[in-house]
């Protein structure tokens, strides 16, 4: 399968499936995972947005590799992708991913984002460029049928 149909694919699922967990290392090497909302362009990046005072914000100053793990326990489907992060500065770009943030369906009873509720500065937009991401379906898959995997790798 080609990259752009890959990438199509997994952004999709990405945009349906938007609550992840994002991993970082803090400055003492120690890993740290924290639950939120993010959401993918056609091309694979994803946002998502965080304020100037949370550990995420530390984090990803401290290291710029994350990864991100998203899942659909009934499809019994899982995404990993990793690659570098970096905040968004264009005003441009910045707005696009506000829109796609925006425009994202969540599974919440309220609709207010965990975010929205914290006191922790000014927010945050960031961009997650992946290097590398794994995909697998496993529901409906059987041994003789197999299970549905996609790849990408960045050239």
């Amino acid at each position: 399968m080609n990259d752009s149909k890959t990438r199509e694919i997994m952004s999709k699922f990405i945009n349906e499936h938007s609550f992840a967990v994002l991993s970082t290392i803090n400055s003492k090497g120690h890993p740290h995972g924290t639950a939120l909302y993010v959401g993918s362009d056609k091309d694979l990046n994803v946002y998502f947005m965080t304020k100037s005072g949370t550990a995420k914000s530390r984090y990803v100053d401290n290291d710029d590799m994350v990864a991100l793990t998203f899942g659909d326990e009934a499809e019994q489907a899982t995404l990993q992708l990793s690659g570098s992060v970096a905040e968004v500065y264009d005003p441009v770009e910045g707005a696009g991913a506000m829109d796609l943030l925006e425009n994202l369906k969540h599974h919440s009873k309220d609709v207010r984002p965990p975010l929205s509720k914290l006191n922790a500065g000014s927010y945050l937009m960031f961009r997650v460029t992946p290097d590398w991401a794994h995909m697998v379906v496993y529901g409906g898959g059987s041994m003789v049928e197999g299970v549905q995997t996609y790849d990408y790798n960045r050239a």
